[in-house]
């Protein structure tokens, strides 16, 4: 098994951190919280 190097790791996580900020872009809090599939998308 290879191991990856952390900057993969890194690089991948920003890359989440990209796709969540625009699953809930222009997304209240209220409406956050009721809505599952936002707190979970993904997962």
């Amino acid at each position: 098994m290879t191991t990856r190097k952390p900057r993969v790791y890194l690089l991948d996580i920003l890359e989440s951190i990209n796709h969540i900020e625009s699953f809930i872009a222009n997304v209240d809090e209220d409406s956050f919280f009721s809505n599952v599939e936002k707190q979970d998308e993904g997962w």
